[in-house]
């Protein structure tokens, strides 16, 4: 029998934003379904909305401007962890925030983040700490404030704005 029970917060919650730091979330129309924790860069097709968003393509997807944000956890949001496409959708463009590392991630790096599948993984928009044979490239305006190994959380600061 039970006797004693934990109501703590978890430390960590994919796509949980930090309390505790300055942050800017924008509204973002993404074309496909995206998951919690991924970046998301502008959709440039022409005749699309303003803040029309993909997950990342290629390298310079990554780079400013076209960068958008992450895709926050939102708890006044029911539902699993993918956001519809073409529904208004948070991103998080300066801020912490907790995110899945694909590979093993060193803090006080800048992570990488896949653009097209590799041998470490085919998840468009993930962290990793390195460019997996050119299918993900360094992203300057993050940082890992944490380690992670492959598989695990890790708390990165986002500064777009």
């Amino acid at each position: 029998m039970q006797l004693s029970y934990d109501n703590q917060a978890p430390e960590a919650l994919l796509g949980l934003m930090s309390e505790d730091f300055t942050r800017y979330v924008d509204t973002a129309i993404p074309q496909e379904i995206v998951k919690i924790g991924k970046m998301l860069t502008a959709d440039k097709t022409a005749g699309l909305v303003r803040n029309a968003a993909k997950l990342p393509v290629a390298a310079g997807d990554i780079t400013k401007p076209g960068a958008m944000g992450i895709v926050p956890w939102d708890q006044s949001r029911e539902g699993g962890s993918d956001w519809p496409a073409k529904r208004p959708t948070p991103v998080m463009r300066r801020g912490r925030v907790w995110v899945m590392a694909e590979g093993d991630i060193a803090r006080w790096t800048h992570p990488f983040i896949r653009f097209a599948a590799g041998a470490g993984g085919s998840e468009l928009g993930s962290f990793r700490g390195d460019a997996d044979t050119a299918s993900a490239a360094e992203c300057p305006f993050v940082i890992a404030l944490t380690d992670a190994d492959a598989g695990s959380l890790v708390f990165v600061e986002i500064s777009l704005v």
